[in-house]
Parts: C-alpha cells; structure tokens; sequence
C-alpha cells in the first residue's frame, strides 16, 4: 500500500484497525473517513481535512497534526498508544481546528496545541498533562474531569471562568483561596492544594479531590454529591458541618487540621480524637467528651464549652487562657507545650519555669511577664511582645520568627540561651 496519499481525495475511506504509522497524508481529504483503532504513529496530517472523521482509539503518538481541520471529528480515547511503553508524548496540533471535535479521555500529554481551535470541544476526561495550549481557544469546551496540570497557558488562551479558576488551583500554589460559592462541579482537583481555602457555598458535585490537601478548609455548606470523590476524613468533616454532629461517637476520630468552626458537637463523644492544629473557633462542645483529645495547637479561641464538658485539665487552663482576659495570671511551671495561644493576653503574667516548647505564641502580649527560666524551644514568636519582660534563663533554641528588637525590648535577654547564630546577631 502507498504510504503517500499527500493531498489525495479519500473521503468517506475506510481504514479501521489498519496500520499506518509515518504515512503521509498531508493535505489529504479524509472528511467522514474511518480511522478508528488505526495505528497512525509518525503520521504526517499536516492540513488535512478531518471533519467529521472517526479517529477513536487512534494512536497518534508523534503524528503531526498542524493546521488539521478536526471538526466535529471523534477523537475519544485517542493518542493512547496499544504499548504501555510506548512514547505517547508531544503529539503537533499546532493551529488545529479542533472546534467541536470529541476528545473525550483522549490522551494529550505533552501535546503542542499552540493557537488550535478547541471551540465547544468535548475534552471530558482528557489529559492535557504538560500540554501547550499558550494561544489555544477553548471557549465553551468541556473540560469536565480532565487533567489541567501543568498544562502552559498564557494571556492570549480563551477559557471559561470555570476552567481557568480550575487551572490556577491546580497550577499556582496559593494557600487560603476564596473559593465561596465557586463552580467546581466535575473538575479534576486530585492531590490538589486547597490548604485553608474558603469553600464555603461552592458547588463540588462530581468532583475529584482524591488527596487533596483541605487542611483548615472551610467546608460548612459546600455541595457534594455522591459523585464527589472525598477522602473518608474529609467527608467525615463535612458531615460534621453540615449534618451536625450532636451526641455523635467520634472517638479516636482523625480530625487533625479540620476547620470546625461553628460545628454543632454537643454532647459528641471526642474521647482520643486528634483534634491537633484544628480550628474550633464557635464550636459549640457543651456536654462533649474530649478525655485524652489531641488539641496540640487547636484554636480554642471562642469554643463554646460548659461545666459538663469533659477536657483534660491542660487544654481546660489553655481554652482559659485564650478565652478570659486575665492581666497578671500565675502561670509558674505551667503545661503549656504546643499550644495555641495565638492572640493571647499574658501581660504581666508569671510564667517562670513554664513550658512553650513548640507553642503559637503568634502576636501574644508578654509585656512585663515574668518568663525566668521558661522553655521556649521551638515555639513560633513571630510579633510576640515581649517588652518588658523578664527573659533571665529562658530557652530561645529553635525558636521562629524572633528578631533582635523583640529580644531587645525586654529585660535580662543577654541572660537567656539562644542559637548561636542568634545570638552572635544580638551581639552585633
């Protein structure tokens, strides 16, 4: 058989299942043609009229498709090559027309679709792994459960509002998005980052977000379905917000980074959970159990709890601590090892000997405690106040986020330990 049919007219041909690879049909007519299941590796279809062509399950690994009319044509499943060895990588549609065409799960990893006319495309569980689409219109076209990562766009790529957000959650690293009310319906967000995004009112039927990061995410009224992929931890806490959790047993629940803000858990059982670097700020916990919970940097500021809550007495002084303005408090040798206390009042405070080791001490007021011979290893002191206080013996080793000045502010700081990095800067 020829394996140049350049500029040939071969509509309506049939070529199902045959074998293909590095023939030419460049500028060939091949509208309405049957290429399906055909083995088209290297094939040159540079201009080549495929309108309404069926190509499903074609393998187009390494074929040149530039300047290809593609209208309406059937390409779903396509660009997967029969080897799983095989290169599938780069396919060339550069300046395709693509509009209208059917690519639903095709594979285009790596493909080059520079300036190609993807205009009301079926892309419906496509992979565009790594491909170019820098000048691409995809106005209008699904992209419903297709894989956006690291695809390359730029200013002049058309996209719907829906898959552009999606494409700049998957893409660009941004810790605490917006995301109220946002339509996620049907996207691919797996091991996306939505670290402490608010995606409260968001619509996230039939989305994918298998190992996605929601730590701290607000999740109180989004939509889910039971299309929506969700980890068992994260549907558990969107139960929590959004069916309530009165006298639930959550025992030993892994609620580790959960946002509960304003959850309903009255009388929940909570004995042994891992409630750790939660946010319970508005949690209503009056009547729950929590005996030996895990509140390692929990946010217990404005937790509601009564006198038959049952907490550890540690995380009972923490929760006053943050919740009742006390100026002057005995705190000497007090538990206070990774705690929350972000915010918190210690003005004056006597907290010789206590333990801050690895403790949110965040925009705390210390002016004029009394710190001597307190542990403050590891403890995060970024715009802590410390003037004022009396810093004699206190352990600064590990410490984050402390400058000079603040150490400066206070009395007796050349009698505290530190890094030796530190203190050659306090030396300075």
């Amino acid at each position: 058989m020829s394996k140049d049919f350049s500029s040939q007219n071969l509509e309506r041909s049939f070529f199902r299942y045959q074998y293909l690879k590095h023939v030419n049909f460049s500028q060939a007519n091949l509208i309405d043609s049957n290429l399906s299941e055909t083995k088209l590796n290297g094939a040159d279809l540079t201009g080549a009229d495929l309108t309404s062509a069926d190509l499903t399950g074609a393998d187009l690994t390494d074929a040149n498709l530039t300047g290809a009319n593609l209208t309406r044509a059937n390409l779903s499943y396509s660009f997967s090559s029969f080897s799983p060895n095989a290169n599938r990588k780069n396919a060339n549609l550069i300046r395709a027309n693509l509009c209208n065409v059917n690519l639903c799960h095709a594979d285009l990893t790596s493909a080059d679709l520079t300036d190609a006319n993807l205009t009301s495309a079926n892309l419906t569980g496509a992979n565009l792994k790594d491909a170019n689409l820098t000048g691409a219109n995809l106005t209008n076209a699904n992209l419903r459960d297709a894989n956006l990562r690291g695809t390359k766009i730029n200013e002049a790529t058309q996209f719907d509002h829906k898959w552009r957000l999606i494409w700049e959650i998957l893409n660009q690293e941004v810790v605490g998005r917006d995301l109220i009310g946002a339509d996620l319906k049907g996207a691919d967000l797996k091991d996306s980052n939505l670290r402490s995004a608010n995606l409260s009112g968001a619509d996230l039927k039939g989305t994918n977000l298998t190992d996605a990061n929601l730590r701290d995410a607000n999740l109180m009224d989004t939509k889910i379905n039971e299309k929506t992929q969700l980890d068992i931890k994260w549907r558990l806490i969107w139960e929590i917000l959004n069916q309530g959790a009165v006298d639930r047993d959550l025992t030993n629940a892994d609620l580790w980074y959960a946002n509960l803000s304003d959850a309903n858990l009255t009388g929940a059982n909570l004995t042994g959970a891992n409630l750790s670097s939660a946010r319970l700020s508005g949690t209503n916990l009056t009547d729950a159990n929590l005996t030996d919970a895990k509140l390692w940097r929990a946010n217990l500021r404005g937790t509601k709890i009564n006198e038959a809550t049952k907490l550890d007495n540690k995380w009972l002084l923490i929760w006053k601590i943050v919740n009742e303005e006390v100026v002057g408090r005995d705190l000497k040798k007090a538990d206070l090892k990774g705690a929350n206390l972000t915010g918190a009042n210690l003005t004056s405070a006597k907290l010789n000997g206590a333990d801050f080791s690895g403790t949110n001490l965040n925009s705390a007021d210390l002016n004029g405690a009394d710190l001597n011979g307190a542990d403050l290893n590891g403890a995060d002191l970024k715009d802590t106040n410390f003037q004022g206080a009396n810093l004699q013996d206190v352990n600064f080793k590990g410490v984050k986020y402390l400058t000079k000045e603040q150490v400066k502010s206070a009395k007796n700081w050349e009698m505290a330990t530190y890094n030796d990095d530190f203190r050659n800067q306090l030396d300075d």
